[in-house]
C-alpha cells in the first residue's frame, strides 16, 4: 500500500511541468509571470489569469459562460459565437485579431458622461481624474490629433452617482464620499456656492468611499 502511494506521488511530480505549463512563464531570474490577456493566443486547453480576463470580456458582452480561466468547450463555443457576430473569421481560438476586436466591443458598450473641458485641462489629466487612460478617451471620442479646447465637450467614463436628499450641502457630500468641494463642483459643472435641489443627481468621483451617515 505504501510502495503504490510512493508511486503516485512520482507520477505527480513528473507531470508537474506538463500540468502546470499554460499559466505563467519562469524568468530567468525563476519569478512567474501570469500572463496578461493579448501576450499570446489562446485556444482550447490554455488557462491562466489572461484566459480569466477573455471570459469575464466575453460574459460583460452577453456571451454565457464560466469565468474559470479554463478555456474549455464553454468559452470555445462563446468565442465564436463572438467572432459570429463580430465578422471574423470563426475559429473558437483567440488570436491577436479577436482579442483587439473584443476590446473594442467592450469599449463602446461603456457607460459615459460629458465633461466638459476647463482651461488647463490635457487628455492626461482628465485621464487621471476618470482614473482611465488617454487611449480610451480618445477612441470613445474619436478625437482629433489637436490639444483639447477650454468648452469643448466630450465623453468620459461614469462614475458613481448619488441623488441629493434633504438636508444635503455640496460640502456634507463631499465629506461622506472623502472628496472635495471642489472636486464634486468641478465634476458635476455647478459653482461650490450652489444651492442643491433634492433629486439633482451628481456624479461623484470614482473610488469614493461611502462614510456612515453621522
Amino acid at each position: 500500500m505504501r510502495r503504490r502511494g510512493f508511486a503516485i506521488i512520482a507520477i505527480m511530480i513528473l507531470l508537474a511541468p506538463f500540468l502546470f505549463s499554460g499559466a505563467a512563464v519562469h524568468g530567468a531570474s525563476g519569478e512567474v509571470r501570469e500572463w496578461q490577456l493579448g501576450e499570446r493566443t489562446l485556444a482550447r486547453g490554455s488557462w491562466g489569469a489572461d484566459v480569466f480576463t477573455l471570459q469575464i470580456y466575453l460574459k460583460e458582452l452577453g456571451y454565457e459562460l464560466a469565468a474559470d480561466g479554463l478555456y474549455g468547450s464553454e468559452t470555445k463555443a462563446a468565442v465564436e459565437a463572438f467572432q459570429r457576430d463580430y465578422g471574423l473569421p470563426v475559429t473558437g481560438i483567440a488570436g491577436p485579431q479577436t482579442i483587439e476586436r473584443l476590446a473594442w466591443a467592450r469599449l463602446r458598450r461603456m457607460e459615459t458622461m460629458p465633461y466638459t473641458v476647463q482651461p488647463g485641462d490635457s487628455l492626461w489629466s482628465i485621464a487621471r481624474t476618470f482614473d482611465t487612460t488617454m487611449e480610451v478617451l480618445i477612441e470613445i471620442n474619436d478625437l482629433p490629433d489637436r490639444p483639447l479646447r477650454a468648452g469643448e465637450v466630450i465623453e468620459v467614463p461614469a462614475l458613481a452617482r448619488y441623488e441629493v436628499k434633504p438636508g444635503d450641502t455640496l460640502w456634507g457630500i463631499a465629506r461622506r464620499f472623502r472628496t472635495t468641494v471642489q472636486e464634486l463642483a468641478a465634476l458635476n459643472g455647478i459653482s461650490p456656492d450652489d444651492t442643491l435641489r433634492v433629486g439633482t443627481v451628481l456624479w461623484l468621483p470614482r473610488g469614493s468611499v461611502i462614510l456612515p451617515d453621522p
